[in-house]
């Protein structure tokens, strides 16, 4: 069969919602995993990036088994994400070194 399909990825503040359509535009399936936001001093929001990762993975494999097609269907992917996300990572061990800080809470506003 030729790729008839697109995924589409949103990592949202709150949710990651992916959707699947075919190129005729319909959507085939959706599906939106949430995540929880980190609230550890007054005025900061912050988010895991394992949690985003998990929520990604979780999300792409129900919309594909919820839809039926094949991955190999898919001729391509959108990745979309919240703006402005930096994530520091560390060099040696390749990990995320701190939460991620969202424009949301004051934390990352200069004082």
């Amino acid at each position: 069969m030729t790729k008839q399909y697109l995924l589409g990825i949103d990592i949202g503040t709150s949710a990651c919602k992916v959707a699947l359509f075919g190129k005729d535009g319909k959507v085939e399936a959706t599906v939106s995993e949430g995540y929880p936001v980190y609230y550890p001093h007054p005025g900061w929001a912050e988010q895991n990036p394992d949690e985003w990762w998990e929520a990604v993975c979780k999300a792409i494999w129900t919309v594909i088994s919820s839809s039926g097609v094949s991955p190999d269907d898919i001729a391509g992917i959108g990745i979309d994400g919240q703006s402005w996300s930096a994530i520091a990572i560390d060099e040696e061990v390749k990990k995320y070194v701190m939460q991620k800080i969202m424009v949301a809470g004051s934390n990352g506003k200069a004082k």
